[in-house]
C-alpha cells in the first residue's frame, strides 16, 4: 500500500469553469476564484459535475479540471 498526497484540483481553464458555475450560481468571476480555491462540500459537489482527471506523479495524485 503507497501513501499519496492528493493535492489541490488544477483547473485548466478557469474561465470555462466559470461559465459552467454561473448556470447554476450568480456571482462575479472573483467569487468564482474564492469558491473553487477553498475546500468545502458545495466545492466538491461543483466538482463531480465536471471533469476531472487523476494523474500519479510519484506520491502526488493531482485532480486535472477540465469542461468537458
Amino acid at each position: 500500500m503507497t501513501n499519496s498526497i492528493t493535492i489541490a484540483p488544477q483547473v485548466s481553464d478557469c474561465r470555462s469553469l466559470f461559465e459552467v458555475w454561473r448556470e447554476s450560481n450568480i456571482g462575479r468571476y472573483s467569487e468564482f476564484i474564492s469558491f473553487i480555491t477553498r475546500p468545502s462540500g458545495e466545492r466538491s459537489r461543483f466538482l463531480m459535475t465536471v471533469q476531472v482527471t487523476g494523474e500519479r506523479h510519484g506520491s502526488l495524485l493531482l485532480n486535472l479540471v477540465t469542461t468537458g
